[in-house]
């Protein structure tokens, strides 16, 4: 089973959150990945994904227009002959939506794939980038003057991995296009953020200057021109990766994941370098986040109070692999842990940090995969199958965290680029349903709040019992439902006035999260428990 991991909402003054949780679901017609969400306007967002609804090759990139209660809008979608994926978006200056991705669509196998949209959908323009080589658009940057498209390119004739960074105007006509890497080694560049006098770019390489591993985070300074000014690499006797780029004030964070140092197997990091009005940052503190398992990251972003959303991937928590959510101070400090999740593979992908809610994919309520969007209620409830976690930051001692120079072997490299203009539009159709809803407690459908009862022993074995108080003699109703939702027991109980305790057998049930779900004429409450065997 694979839940989220939803950490540090409850109590957290940073999340604006609304009065009722709940958990929608959007299916364009086939498999429907949606991976980042842009806020627009009277809290709605925009999503960018893929899709296999209609399109004329595998997958065609498709943008929704969600309303508050995470039904599309308008769904538009991008693509040709070939398989064509939007993995990043921003929300530009000048009003409008420009998202990033992959096509194979084009000239070569694959290329970078930019469309710049209207909040309205309409295409604004639409075009492919590429190299002789196959070329992967991760992350779009707004500079001052442009965008930066960041990505990896496998370079012939060895086919390593570069980094390649491709600038545009605003009209997408191409500026400069370089790549950065080794001779020898493999290269990403994950994601980019403008400062003051060009950009910084992060990823990993395969150069292995240091330490004993395969691959070692690095992060580098560019001038707007693409000049390498300066280049950080760190790591352990493991392999390091930074995936995402957070900029705070007076401060950049930069997320990733690391084999090196923490709890076991793969960790999340958070490395904080303290940015005095230039390029070159100056390392603070690194922290690592994980349990016994392995963790990943997906997305960080950081709210209006400067405490930072980590959304990820866990095999710690949970049953199988769960999606995960942090939610952290500028210390790096974990706030609160929460999980939810069904029995299908659920994801979650990415932030919103307007009206705070979660965007990702799931394939548990279908026999497709379906975009999710879930939204936790007042004081952090949520509608589907809450739980608490536990993750702590560890602060850990990394090899040549900074300041460094420029890593031997690891150099730029201009590389030609074909503009290719390129993309079919389409008007999608969608169907919304919503998956559950709850006010107050953890529930599934309508609550009410005038039946107080506990479960215990959680996490439980062989037995539980149900606890509560009944203010008149009734028949009370006590059933245990699965993770989908559905009645898989049920006991009725003639109550006492008074204290009343229920128990339960549990032994024709197999290891999983449960809910109990206690009713009394109209009133319904729930709590969740564990079962270990």
């Amino acid at each position: 089973m694979k839940n989220f991991i939803l950490l540090g909402i409850l109590g957290i003054t940073a999340f604006s959150i609304s009065a009722q949780s709940w958990v929608s679901k959007t299916n364009l017609g086939g498999d429907d990945y949606a991976n980042f969400t842009v806020p627009g306007e009277n809290g709605t967002q925009y999503i960018v994904g893929s899709t296999t609804a209609t399109g004329g090759g595998g997958y065609d990139a498709f943008v929704s227009k969600l309303d508050t209660a995470g039904k599309a809008i308008w769904t538009k979608q991008f693509g040709g002959s070939g398989t064509d994926y939007g993995t990043h978006m921003i929300a530009t200056k000048d009003g409008n939506l420009l998202f990033v991705g992959r096509s194979n669509s084009g000239l070569s196998s694959q290329d970078i794939y930019a469309v710049k949209l209207d909040t309205a959908g309409n295409t604004l323009w639409a075009n492919t980038y590429g190299t002789d080589s196959a070329d992967f658009g991760l992350k779009v940057v707004e500079g001052v003057d442009g965008y930066l498209f960041v990505g990896q390119t496998r370079q012939a004739p060895q086919k390593r991995l570069d980094a390649i960074l491709v600038k545009v105007n605003y009209d997408g006509t191409l500026v400069w296009s370089n790549t950065f890497g080794s001779e020898y080694g493999n290269e990403t560049a994950y994601d980019a953020i403008k400062m003051d006098s060009g950009f910084v770019v992060a990823g990993y390489t395969g150069i292995n200057n240091i330490g004993a591993g395969m691959n070692d985070g690095i992060f580098f300074a560019l001038d707007k021109d693409g000049g390498l000014q300066a280049a950080f690499e760190f790591g352990g006797n493991g392999d390091e990766d930074i995936r995402v780029i957070v900029p705070g004030d007076d401060a950049v964070y930069f997320v990733g994941q690391t084999r090196s140092f923490g709890a076991n197997n793969q960790d999340i990091f958070v490395a904080k370098y303290i940015t005095a009005g230039g390029n070159i940052p100056v390392f603070s503190w690194f922290k690592t986040y994980g349990g016994a398992q392995s963790e990943s990251v997906t997305s960080a972003k950081m709210m209006d109070d400067g405490k930072i959303v980590v959304t990820g991937l866990t095999s710690s928590f949970g049953q199988g692999g769960d999606g995960l959510v942090m939610l952290l101070d500028t210390a790096g400090n974990v706030q609160l842990a929460k999980n939810i999740g069904g029995t299908g593979n659920d994801v979650i992908m990415d932030v919103n940090t307007d009206k705070v809610s979660f965007i990702g994919y799931s394939d548990g309520y279908s026999s497709a995969s379906d975009i999710l969007v879930v939204k936790p209620g007042d004081g952090g409830t949520f509608a589907c199958l809450a739980a608490d976690a536990a993750i702590t930051g560890v602060t850990q001692t990394v090899i040549n965290a900074g300041p460094g120079n420029i890593p031997p072997d690891f150099s730029v490299n201009p590389v030609a680029v074909v503009v290719s203009a390129s993309s079919i539009s389409n008007t999608g159709t969608s169907a919304d349903s919503l998956v559950c809803n709850g006010n107050g407690q953890t529930a599934i459908g309508n609550i009410t709040n005038d039946i107080q009862f506990s479960v215990y022993p959680n996490p439980a074995n062989t037995t539980i019992a149900v606890e509560f108080a009944a203010t008149e003699n009734s028949t009370v109703a006590v059933s245990i439902l699965d993770a989908r939702g559905a009645m898989v027991q049920s006991v009725a109980s003639e109550a006492k006035n008074g204290s009343n305790v229920v128990n339960i057998s549990l032994n024709n049930l197999s290891e999983g999260i449960y809910l109990v779900k206690i009713k009394n004429g109209s009133s319904e409450r729930f709590k969740r428990f564990v079962l270990v065997k």
